[in-house]
């Protein structure tokens, strides 16, 4: 299973791919503080100019960056 990891607005967002193929998007809840299947996400990705595609360094610390928002 691969991962590809956004920055959407304020979401982070993770899609996993196998075989090339979208089996699963996941973003970000701070609330939950845990990761929830939101697939209208998806065609957000490719239409969005707020949508950044970043590392996987980079995705979990803008969720710590989120986590620490909700904390206060």
């Amino acid at each position: 299973m691969k991962y590809l990891y956004y920055i959407q607005g304020v979401h982070a967002v993770r899609v996993s791919l196998e075989d090339d193929i979208i089996m699963e998007v996941e973003r970000y809840d701070k609330k939950r503080l845990g990761f929830v299947s939101d697939f209208k996400t998806l065609k957000r990705i490719n239409d969005d100019m707020e949508t950044q595609k970043v590392s996987l360094k980079e995705f979990w610390e803008y969720i710590a960056h989120l986590r620490s928002f909700s904390l206060n």
